[in-house]
């Protein structure tokens, strides 16, 4: 299911998202991907919708894993997206 958040329902509606946190409640896992864009002012996103998503929610880690694709330079020497097993482990109870 996907649900109306992020820069490009800000950018049409005003709104940070709909209203749906009980159905998110509901769900087995939340898949939270990519939601800026330059044309929104900083801070906008990240405190609004972001920040208000991993207090509700309680969110304590941010996990997000590493992928090189080929040709694409990395500043790791002779790093190749074969070799490349990382995955990086982020506290998230911070404030902004």
């Amino acid at each position: 299911t996907e649900y109306a958040a992020g820069a490009k329902h800000y950018l049409e509606t005003g709104e940070l998202f709909a209203e749906v946190e009980d159905e998110l409640r509901g769900a087995d896992a939340i898949l939270f991907g990519s939601m800026g864009d330059p044309k929104v002012t900083p801070g906008i996103l990240e405190r609004g919708f972001i920040l208000e998503m991993r207090q509700r929610f309680q969110q304590a880690a941010n996990v997000r894993p590493v992928r090189l694709y080929p040709g694409v330079p990395t500043p790791i020497a002779d790093l190749t997206p074969e070799r490349c097993e990382l995955v990086i482990v982020r506290e998230n109870t911070e404030g902004a």
